[in-house]
């Protein structure tokens, strides 16, 4: 077999969540790098210099406040977005026949996600065309994802419950132990006074760094759930 019908193989087989988990991996590590690409150009192109502290997540490819580097930033947060979507139907793939109803709304939820994010790269920061765009693009965004942890979440415990030889109660705990725990202390940071009159920066307290927070969990949870899920799909089927 020739390179060009390999990767046209490779590819079909990525997209229908087919792939073998060392090509997939490789493959979703190249999404995350794609969009990693278009933060750090983003940032290195930021007017007067970037801060995760002073700057939102979507300033990277706002208008006018990154004027030239929100063309290379938005590109990859839509390339990056349409490419993710394979990830979720691999997860479905590997999460049923077991669990199928749960792991079919984690898989929808996690392509609505993947869907708004990639409508950021169009939608940006200051898109004034269509009215409050970027704000339903972000919701999209960000809810779809997170409605896929949660359902995740509810076929990672009834699997577990059922007692099956995967998820162990450690996958779970690392899989959403850090996802919970920035969310947990943001709220701490954002919503309480625990915190006031200690030697931090307030710029700590604000929202623009725990944006930054909760979009490195996103990926941080993308990445952890494509490390643990098995080589195969459960043969048990359940409901």
């Amino acid at each position: 077999m020739d390179a060009r019908s390999k990767l046209l193989r490779n590819l079909k087989d990525i997209w229908t969540g087919m792939a073998p988990k060392r090509v997939y991996l490789r493959y979703f590590f190249a999404v995350l790098a794609i969009y990693a690409a278009g933060i750090v150009i983003g940032a290195a192109l930021y007017p007067g210099g970037f801060s995760i502290l002073t700057v939102y997540v979507s300033y990277l490819g706002g208008d006018p406040e990154n004027p030239i580097g929100r063309y290379p930033y938005n590109a990859t947060v839509l390339i990056a977005g349409i490419l993710l979507i394979p990830h979720f139907i691999y997860l479905y793939r590997r999460l049923t026949p077991a669990c199928k109803i749960i792991s079919f709304l984690a898989c929808l939820c996690g392509i609505v996600g993947a869907a708004g994010f990639a409508s950021l790269g169009i939608f940006h920061q200051g898109f004034i065309y269509i009215h409050d765009s970027h704000r339903w693009a972000t919701d999209m965004a960000f809810g779809g994802l997170g409605g896929s942890a949660f359902f995740m979440l509810m076929a990672f415990i009834r699997k577990s419950w059922m007692t099956r030889s995967w998820p162990k109660w450690w996958h779970t705990f690392i899989v959403y132990a850090q996802i919970l725990g920035i969310v947990g202390v943001a709220l701490l940071f954002s919503e309480t006074d625990l915190f006031t009159g200690l030697p931090i920066d307030p710029a700590f307290f604000q929202d623009k760094f725990w944006e930054w927070f909760y979009t490195f969990a996103v990926m941080g949870w993308l990445i952890e759930i494509g490390l643990i899920v098995p080589k195969e799909a459960d043969p048990k089927r359940t409901i």
